[in-house]
């Protein structure tokens, strides 16, 4: 599944993956996205303008929680220090795979441990054979 990463915490993100990453021995890819429905982040008070800054800045407070000894981070949209979470993560740190079809879904900005997949529909695109043009169809008969 992928989580729409802008509408939660980044530290409860970052412990509860952590934690799951942690009991599954290292098995755990974080899949996010940013959602395109505005009305989603219209009833969480949010800017859905902010929703790539607000996605990449909490994407690196969610690694800071998971690879620092002493965890801090101060953003546009998350800031804090002086906190822990235990257990930390097998995976230092854990993969994140971004979902999207936008080119900002692609843009490897976001660090070198996550990656990108395209949304449903991107793929279903892809999978849709292709028809022959009219002169490559094979005679009947």
């Amino acid at each position: 599944g992928i989580t729409l990463l802008p509408s939660h915490n980044p530290l409860v993100v970052a412990k509860e993956f952590g934690s799951l990453d942690h009991l599954s021995s290292g098995r755990l890819i974080l899949g996010v996205g940013v959602g395109y429905v505005p009305l989603e982040y219209e009833v969480l008070g949010l800017s859905y303008e902010d929703r790539g800054r607000r996605t990449d800045e909490y994407i690196d407070a969610i690694r800071a929680m998971w690879t620092q000894p002493s965890p801090s981070y101060a953003g546009e949209f998350v800031a804090f220090s002086g906190i822990n979470a235990f257990p930390r993560p097998v995976q230092q740190p854990p993969p994140i795979l971004i979902g999207g079809s936008s080119a900002a879904a692609f843009t490897p900005a976001v660090g070198a441990t996550a990656t990108t997949a395209p949304s449903s529909k991107a793929a279903r695109k892809r999978r849709q054979p292709r028809r022959p043009a009219a002169s490559q169809t094979p005679p009947r008969g």
